[in-house]
């Protein structure tokens, strides 16, 4: 036998910041998470998949609808040190929209 330790692990934490933290949830829907959830980051190339599901919904979605009012909560520009996304309110806003978001990017890029 040999006098090896066992391999200690350690639980790895999520890429949020702390409650401290002054970021806001850019796609915030308070039906499905609380706004005292830790804000994950956001990297840009997230933001701007954000802002093609909102070019889409806005497409799709009649006035009044909450989508629509989280549509327009979307900032223009991306701030990394202020925008942030719940993992909940993220995967929410997104659904249905992936297959969709692919034909609009095509059919876009055929009018310009």
């Amino acid at each position: 036998m040999s006098d090896d330790r066992p391999v200690a692990l350690k639980k790895l934490k999520r890429n949020s910041d702390s409650a401290g933290s002054r970021k806001v949830c850019i796609v915030h829907d308070s039906t499905i998470c609380s706004s005292s959830v830790a804000v994950g980051n956001l990297c840009i190339n997230s933001f701007e998949r954000i802002c093609e599901t909102v070019a889409v919904r806005e497409i799709q979605l009649n006035e009044g609808c909450q989508k629509s009012e989280i549509c327009a909560s979307v900032p223009e520009e991306f701030d990394s040190a202020l925008h942030g996304v719940h993992w909940k309110c993220c995967r929410n806003f997104n659904v249905r929209v992936r297959g969709l978001v692919a034909n609009f990017t095509a059919n876009f890029s055929e009018l310009i």
